[in-house]
């Protein structure tokens, strides 16, 4: 079956970067009230402070804080990331909703955007998304397809189904994947216009997706 919300938070650490006191206090009751284990900064600098003396799972940055905004502060740990290899996913929190803000976070190199006052649903849903790993499995087959879903999704994976070629290509530039499986026998299959696509996404955001490919027919010539 498929993990509970409450499987999913368990463990998780989350650092909330936030200088308005009220703010920070309805936030930090939502993400308790989900038994979530929060840190809190109240500007950039500190944020960035935090992460670089322990591991987080998730951070929610505010955009406007004093010292250091969550622009800056989002770039200065994306640096410190970079001896590591690791991505932190990093919401980016603001109280407008001004056309071309989402762009501006994600070029600024955080991975969602949320508007306040924050929604608890909303804010669960985003952090469940960015929790979870993803995989994108292609398989011109519809009963290999069901089954590598209901498999991916019993051990907890978010799991995206393509039956071929234009829509798997059509998921790559759309989402992002922690792992993409694709059957090289299905119909049309580009792997090297996915690799490019999803090597593009890794330059742009840090994140790294790993490639599976699979045959259902084994060529005794090659062993």
């Amino acid at each position: 079956s498929e993990l509970t919300r409450e499987e999913i938070f368990r463990d998780i650490r989350i650092l909330l970067a936030e200088d308005d006191h009220i703010n920070r206090t309805l936030a930090l009751a939502i993400l308790e009230k989900a038994q979530l284990n929060v840190s809190l900064a109240t500007n950039g600098l500190e944020a960035v402070d935090e992460f670089s003396h322990r591991p987080y799972d998730l951070i929610l940055m505010d955009i406007q804080m004093p010292e250091m905004d969550g622009y800056g502060a989002t770039r200065a740990i994306r640096e410190k990331e970079k001896a590591t290899g690791r991505h932190t996913p990093i919401i980016a929190m603001t109280a407008h909703a001004i056309k071309g803000d989402r762009e501006k976070c994600l070029d600024a190199g955080m991975d969602d955007y949320i508007t306040k006052p924050i929604n608890p649903h909303e804010l669960y849903t985003i952090i469940e998304n960015h929790l979870l790993y993803r995989v994108l499995v292609t398989d011109g087959h519809q009963m290999s397809l069901n089954l590598a879903g209901r498999i991916f999704t019993e051990i907890g994976w978010q799991a995206t189904l393509a039956e071929n070629s234009s829509q798997c290509v059509s998921e790559c530039k759309n989402s992002s994947f922690d792992l993409i499986i694709v059957d090289i026998l299905t119909a049309d299959i580009n792997l090297e216009e996915i690799t490019s696509i999803m090597a593009e996404k890794a330059l742009e955001t840090g994140k790294k997706t790993h490639i599976a490919a699979l045959s259902s027919v084994v060529d005794t010539d090659v062993y």
